[in-house]
């Protein structure tokens, strides 16, 4: 997390339980969370779990059934989007392609009326920020899907924005595009004293940018930490299984405690994890991440680790790491991430013993 955060004591962006309906439809239910000042938050999630609606109502765009969003003290709602101080970065970048990338920078300027000195300071200066000073009198059309981005950043944040909203900014880009872009993002909101929210479904994408995530799910929030805290200690089976990759098995509680509970596992035979909430009788789905397990002698483990024989099917070298599928005896499947540094030797065909740490089992209800 940035060095910044450490030093805010206030909430700089209030979300307090923010309902929306469209017909039958509810789309946010009681959605609330805080945001610091220049802090940035990601809101993740698969599509209809009604972020890009809480993007929108904060930026004016939809009118909730109630709920508060408040900016630095000030309630937002009834406020017309013009009058809230908001610079938005929309997914299609929304450029205008009849103006030079001076004049779509210097829209909002424009807008706001501006002198002509005014803009040609702060627009030359805003392209400078984003590298395009060389491209001001060219047209949206002849820049990459990269450049466009960036214009529209430049546009959004030209204007001194309180706060600035990002819909889904990398959806247009290819993958090796979308890693470059993320980093000079980042280099880009390093320079400005303003918190930032971004919609995104990518996982990988919101633990790059984001000191926090929220990660909603039908129109309530599943959980709000920063991208280790979710990854490490997820609060729900959805949060577990959509931050980060699991093998997951699903069983019955037969015994816990305050911390852990042991589920027989069709697959596994008796599998000891964490406790989220389960109770003896029920069913439950244990949840172990790949690069957690590794591959031991035969008949090696203790008891504070998971242990289960099976033999190789395939071995995958991915370059940053090697990916090892089993089979268990009773046909189940079960995947094992080796990091480059620590590759190992095994052959399909070779029968091993998968050993996991208690501590890296996840057990929540079942059925969810």
């Amino acid at each position: 997390m940035d060095s910044h955060l450490e030093i805010v004591t206030m909430n700089y962006i209030e979300i307090d339980d923010l309902k929306v309906r469209y017909g039958d439809f509810q789309a946010l239910s009681g959605v609330s969370f805080n945001v610091a000042e220049r802090e940035r938050i990601c809101l993740l999630g698969p599509s209809g779990c009604g972020k890009t609606t809480t993007l929108q109502v904060m930026a004016g765009f939809v009118v909730p059934a109630s709920g508060e969003v408040r900016l630095a003290g000030r309630s937002l709602i009834g406020l017309a989007p013009e009058k809230r101080n908001i610079g938005i970065m929309f997914q299609n970048y929304a450029l205008f392609p009849h103006m030079t990338v001076f004049e779509n920078v210097a829209f909002g300027l424009r807008m706001r009326s501006a002198s002509n000195a005014e803009i040609k300071q702060e627009v030359m200066i805003a392209l400078e920020r984003v590298k395009l000073a060389h491209a001001a009198e060219k047209m949206p059309s002849m820049m990459s899907g990269g450049e466009q981005q960036r214009i529209a950043f430049a546009r959004a944040v030209i204007v001194k924005p309180s706060l600035l909203l990002l819909d889904e900014p990398f959806s247009n880009l290819d993958a090796r595009l979308r890693q470059e872009m993320r980093g000079e993002l980042l280099e880009m909101l390093a320079g400005l004293p303003i918190a930032t929210i971004m919609v995104t479904h990518d996982q990988e994408e919101a633990m790059a940018i984001a000191d926090r995530i929220v990660v909603m799910r039908a129109g309530h929030i599943e959980q709000i930490g920063t991208p280790s805290e979710i990854y490490d200690t997820p609060r729900s089976l959805f949060a577990a299984r959509f931050i980060g990759d699991s093998n997951t098995f699903s069983g019955k509680v037969v015994s816990t405690d305050a911390d852990i509970a042991e589920i027989e596992v069709g697959a596994l035979g008796r599998v000891r994890g964490k406790n989220h909430g389960l109770n003896t009788g029920a069913n439950a789905e244990v949840l172990v991440r790949p690069q957690r397990v590794i591959i031991a002698e035969p008949k090696s483990a203790n008891t504070q680790q998971n242990s289960v024989p099976a033999t190789v099917e395939r071995v995958l070298f991915l370059g940053h790491r090697t990916e090892i599928h089993v089979r268990l005896d009773n046909g189940f499947k079960f995947v094992i991430w080796a990091p480059d540094h620590n590759r190992t030797d095994v052959q399909p065909g070779a029968s091993v013993m998968l050993v996991w740490n208690v501590a890296d089992t996840f057990a929540f209800p079942g059925g969810a």
